[in-house]
């Protein structure tokens, strides 16, 4: 069966590139339809289509467009990469979601007005699941690694240096906390050590003003890809609280290092519990409290051999299980079965 699929972003976010962006690249009768400046997105951007995906819908306007399109004969698939019913009230986003009234029933109302529900991790299907019931079939498709597009950099460092990557927005302040003071103190006592940051700065001001501390502001979404590969970054860090919400978050940044074959430490919760699950060996990555991420980001820097081995045992990993060249076959199955829905 051939669909013409139109995508509809909620952003131009990390969201909207590996839930859409890269099925899109890899699905060739699809449309790319982002809002404009006002949000909106004109009917005739995706003349033509039958199935629609759309991302995090919650407005009263947002569920009119669906009957809208729905009355034009298009059956649409809701995608959610988040648990949207359990935003943690630290989280800087909840105030932005605070815009929407009811938004928690209106995500739900929203999805349950689509033919078919995509999630990608199966802890998220489960919230989803529990939140709006069985009406509308729920389909995990996990995030994956376009390793055509994210390449190691022809281009070796050859300084001396050991740059310790980070990228994120505010709302990981919680999640940058459960590292204690280990970036402070990794900085202080290995003087090859460096640290690249991006997306804010980092937190406190020890950091912040660091000779050996780069930090900058966002990059355009489409271009990270290619700008994480130039920034040769030696070890990533994913610290990650454990909560509901970040439970059902998937293992970006484990994936993103690994097709660069760097090693990547993380918190032992469900992302990471799961992809280091695929090679038991890749469990010494993961860091329960302060005194590990220390060990374990000492180790790293003044042993290369040691982030060479890690660095391509993950780099397996994604290419068995993480690779959209795979994964864009589960995608196209989704757009099938929401087409043939009644």
């Amino acid at each position: 069966m051939i669909n013409n699929v139109a995508m509809l972003p909620a952003a131009d976010d990390g969201c909207g590139y590996y839930r859409l962006w890269l099925p899109h690249l890899r699905t060739p009768n699809s449309k790319w339809c982002p809002a404009n400046r006002e949000g909106l997105v004109a009917f005739n951007a995706f003349a033509g289509c039958n199935v629609a995906v759309v991302q995090r819908l919650a407005s009263d306007k947002n569920y009119e467009t669906i009957e809208i399109m729905k009355q034009m004969g298009m059956k649409i698939v809701f995608d959610l990469d988040d648990d949207m019913w359990s935003v943690q009230s630290s989280n800087p986003a909840k105030e932005q979601l605070k815009m929407f009234q009811n938004y928690e029933r209106g995500f739900q109302d929203c999805a349950i007005a689509c033919n078919l529900i995509t999630v990608s991790t199966a802890k998220l299907k489960s919230a989803v699941e529990n939140q709006i019931g069985k009406k509308i079939p729920v389909k995990v498709i996990g995030n994956a690694i376009d390793m055509a597009i994210l390449q190691q950099s022809p281009i070796k460092r050859n300084d001396g240096k050991v740059v310790i990557g980070w990228g994120g927005s505010n709302t990981h302040l919680k999640d940058l906390a459960t590292m204690g003071n280990a970036l402070d103190i990794i900085i202080e006592e290995n003087k090859e050590a460096h640290l690249h940051w991006i997306g804010m700065a980092p937190p406190g001001k020890h950091l912040q003003f660091h000779d050996r501390v780069n930090a900058h502001t966002w990059v355009p979404v489409k271009q990270f890809p290619v700008r994480l590969s130039t920034w040769n970054w030696d070890i990533g860090v994913a610290p990650l609280e454990d909560n509901r919400f970040n439970r059902s978050k998937s293992a970006i940044k484990m994936m993103e290092l690994g097709a660069l074959r760097k090693p990547c430490l993380a918190s032992p919760v469900q992302p990471y519990l799961e992809f280091t699950s695929l090679d038991k060996r890749l469990e010494w990555l993961l860091c329960e409290n302060e005194k590990e991420w220390i060990l374990k980001l000492t180790c790293l820097i003044v042993d290369e051999d040691q982030r060479n081995y890690y660095g391509n045992l993950m780099y397996e990993v994604v290419k068995e299980y993480y690779n959209m060249e795979l994964r864009s076959k589960i995608w196209e199955d989704a757009f099938n079965q929401a087409a043939a829905s009644i």
